[in-house]
């Protein structure tokens, strides 16, 4: 039922999703979720990548400028619509091989290779297979190869206020990191890094498009990692992970 709730949500959404990241508050959240994934792009330079949840290619085209140039790029979605709209997207780019409907929740990756690295940005939380999703990442992923996730923490300013809808509306699911870690190391990942963008609520990025007011948050949330660490309340937890 989830499934059919998620296909229709997406294939419905579409174009539209695109405006979810207009406002300066998400742009400012997008740019450093962007450098984070440039980082280890640079770092491991993969030959092997795979978006999942490619929505309307936000990361993918991000994938896409910092790879390096033998780098060849594959993306799944839920979405037939989606997946249309990135097809037409980036048509003309040679490093993107496919890009395929494929639901992780339900079945495994859809396509014959292995991966390096792995990107799977804002999917997880509107999923209760999340665990099985994780566990199908890895099974395609070659020893050494990093995946990077997104996950809701439930020991955050937004869990505890009851926040527990996306900005879409969805119902959205919360882990910690006591648990994502224990699934890593069951699932046979071998090192483990935590990292979040934001402490604050969410709705606090989407009210005003004033850049005084984006400049006060953004600078409200690098004293709160400073003073209460790179993870600790993050609203949104950055797991990077390592087979």
């Amino acid at each position: 039922m989830q499934f059919e709730e998620n296909k229709k949500y997406w294939d419905e959404c579409n174009t539209e999703y695109s405006k979810v990241w207009q406002t300066r508050g998400r742009q400012e959240m997008s740019k450093l979720e962007l450098e984070l994934i440039d980082k280890y792009l640079k770092k491991l330079i993969p030959r092997r990548i795979l978006d999942v949840g490619v929505g309307n290619g936000r990361i993918l085209d991000n994938l896409i400028k910092f790879s390096a140039k033998q780098a060849k790029i594959f993306g799944i979605d839920v979405s037939e619509q989606m997946v249309s709209i990135c097809k037409k997207k980036f048509r003309n780019e040679s490093k993107v091989k496919q890009i395929s409907v494929c639901d992780l929740s339900q079945e495994d990756i859809c396509f014959d290779t292995t991966f390096d690295f792995v990107t799977m940005i804002r999917v997880l939380k509107y999923n209760k297979e999340w665990k099985k999703m994780i566990k199908r990442i890895y099974q395609k992923l070659n020893p050494g190869g990093v995946c990077i996730f997104t996950m809701p923490n439930k020991i955050s300013i937004s869990a505890f206020s009851g926040d527990t809808f996306s900005d879409q509306g969805i119902p959205i699911i919360y882990s910690s990191h006591r648990e994502i870690r224990e699934v890593l190391l069951t699932t046979g990942f071998k090192r483990i890094l935590f990292r979040d963008f934001s402490k604050m609520p969410n709705f606090l990025y989407h009210i005003w498009q004033n850049w005084l007011y984006v400049h006060i948050l953004i600078s409200v949330e690098k004293a709160l990692r400073v003073i209460l660490g790179r993870s600790f309340l993050g609203r949104e937890l950055f797991v990077i992970c390592q087979k």
